[in-house]
C-alpha cells in the first residue's frame, strides 16, 4: 500500500506524536508498504523535501500564529497535496491541530488525545494558555470536522475512544489501536547502578502538572538534601518553572535540561530510579510507556491514559491529580526501598514488552488499513 500521513510533527525534534508517526512508518516499511509524511515546516518553507531513514518528508509552510495557524498551514498542504495526485491509497492524518485535507482517497484519523480536555485542563499562567482558552471553540470545531469527515476512525487509548464518543456525540464504531514504544531501543541498563535522579520527560506545559512536580520536589528535598530532579524537554512554562524553583531554593535539587536528542533521553530513562509524570491529562503517554519500557519505576496521575498503562501497585503507582503531597508519597515510598523499586520496574518492562510494542501495533493499524 502507498499510504500519506499527515502529522504536527515529525523527527528528529518533536514530541510524541512526531515519534508515533516515526515508528508507524518505520514498521509500515518493515511490512513492504511505501510511506510518505506531510508536516509543518516552518514560514519561510514553502515545499521542503527531505528523506529520514527511508521516509519521504515533506515540510509544509506553517506561520505559527493564532488564529490563523492551522487554516493557513491547510492552504500550503492542500497545494503539496496536489501535487501527489493519485499517488495514495489512503491519506492518514493524526490529530489533533492537523487541517482536513482536500483530497478524493479514503481518510483516516488518528485521535492521540482531545485538544478539548487539553485546553479544559490548561492552567491560566501565561499568554499562550489564555490564547488555547479564548480559541478553544474554533479548535473543537475543526476536530469534530475532521473527524466526522473520515472514513476510519482511530485512537491511542480506550478513554480516548469514549471520551469522543461523549464530548464530540460521535456514534459510530472507533477502533482502539493503542500507542507504542520501540521496546528494542528503550531498554534497561545493563549495569545495575544509576545515578539516582527523580526524571520528567516531556514537553513544559501546564497540562502536565510540572507546577506540582516542583511543589513535590520541596517536600522531598526537605527530607532528602542532596535528591536530584531532572526535567527534560521545551515549552511555554519554562519561564514560570525557574522562578518556582529560584522561590523554593531548589536550584540545587532540580535540573532543567532544556532538549534532548533521542540517545541523550534513553540514556537519562536509564540512569533514573524513579520516573514521575504528573499530568492532569493524556491520550497514552509516550514518556510513560518510553520509561516503563526502561524498567523504570513510575508514579503517575491517575487520569485517562496514564491508568491504561500502570496497574496501582504492580507495576507503577497511581496518585490524585493536582496533589503534590500525595506524589511526594509515593516517590518517597519507592526511595525507601530500592528492593521494590527493581521488582515495580522489572513488571512495566514485561508489561509493555508484551502489549505495546511497536510490532504488535502496526499490525493492528494494517489490518484496518486492509478495509479500505
Amino acid at each position: 500500500m502507498k499510504i500519506c500521513m499527515i502529522t504536527p510533527e515529525f523527527p528528529p525534534k518533536c514530541g510524541g506524536i512526531g515519534y508515533y508517526v516515526y515508528n508507524l512508518s518505520k514498521n509500515l516499511i518493515k511490512r513492504g508498504h511505501e510511506i510518505t509524511v506531510f508536516t509543518r515546516g516552518n514560514w519561510n518553507s514553502k515545499y521542503i523535501s527531505t528523506n529520514f531513514e527511508d521516509i519521504n518528508v515533506y515540510k509544509v509552510r506553517y506561520f505559527p500564529i493564532h488564529p490563523f495557524s492551522m487554516q493557513l498551514h491547510g492552504i500550503f498542504l492542500n497545494k503539496s497535496l496536489k501535487m501527489h495526485l493519485n499517488c495514495y491509497d489512503f491519506v492518514h492524518i493524526h490529530n489533533p491541530t492537523v487541517p482536513m485535507p482536500k483530497v478524493s482517497c479514503p481518510v483516516i484519523v488518528t485521535q492521540h488525545g482531545l485538544l478539548l480536555n487539553d485546553i479544559e485542563n490548561t492552567k491560566m499562567i501565561n499568554i499562550n494558555a489564555l490564547f488555547s482558552k479564548m480559541l478553544k471553540k474554533w479548535f473543537v470545531y475543526n476536530e469534530i470536522k475532521a473527524l466526522k469527515s473520515s472514513k476510519i476512525i482511530t485512537t491511542v487509548s480506550n478513554s480516548c475512544a469514549a471520551e469522543i464518543k461523549s464530548a464530540y456525540k460521535i456514534g459510530r464504531y472507533i477502533n482502539v489501536v493503542k500507542n507504542g514504544v520501540d521496546t528494542d531501543y528503550f531498554i534497561p541498563k545493563k549495569e545495575q547502578t544509576k545515578e539516582g535522579y527523580i526524571l520528567y520527560t516531556g514537553r513544559l506545559h501546564s497540562r502536565k502538572g510540572l507546577l506540582d512536580l516542583i511543589d513535590c520536589a520541596k517536600h522531598i528535598a526537605k527530607k532528602n538534601h542532596s535528591i536530584k530532579f531532572v526535567i527534560t524537554g521545551e515549552g511555554p512554562l519554562k519561564d514560570t518553572l525557574i522562578s518556582r524553583i529560584k522561590k523554593y531554593g531548589l536550584r540545587d535539587n532540580v535540573e532543567l535540561t532544556g532538549y534532548v536528542d533521542r540517545d541523550q533521553l534513553l540514556n537519562y530513562y536509564q540512569n533514573a530510579s524513579i520516573y514521575i509524570l504528573p499530568s492532569y491529562y493524556e491520550g497514552l503517554p509516550t514518556s510513560l510507556l518510553e520509561a516503563m519500557s526502561c524498567g523504570i519505576a513510575c508514579v503517575a496521575t491517575n487520569v485517562p491514559g496514564n491508568s491504561e498503562l500502570i496497574i496501582d501497585g504492580k507495576n507503577g503507582f497511581l496518585t490524585p491529580s493536582n496533589d503534590p503531597i500525595a506524589l511526594a508519597g509515593k516517590i518517597q515510598e519507592l526511595l525507601d526501598c530500592e528492593h521494590n523499586r527493581k521488582i515495580m520496574g522489572s513488571d512495566a518492562r514485561k508489561y509493555i514488552v508484551e502489549n505495546y510494542d511497536w510490532k504488535i501495533i502496526a499490525a493492528n493499524l494494517e489490518r484496518i488499513y486492509k478495509q479500505l
